[in-house]
């Protein structure tokens, strides 16, 4: 059982980062320096 909740939460946290992201998309006013802030920072995160 514990490794079947283990894939569960390893799945699961593409969805939560993408939930989280399009939450503050929502509230937060995206102008073009958070916006390259961002893609800067999903490019490190990709490389790390």
């Amino acid at each position: 059982m514990s490794e079947f909740l283990n894939v569960i939460f390893y799945a699961s946290i593409p969805f939560i980062g993408n939930f989280i992201g399009a939450m503050l998309a929502v509230v937060l006013k995206v102008t073009k320096r958070l916006l390259s802030y961002s893609l800067h920072l999903a490019a490190f995160l990709i490389f790390w």
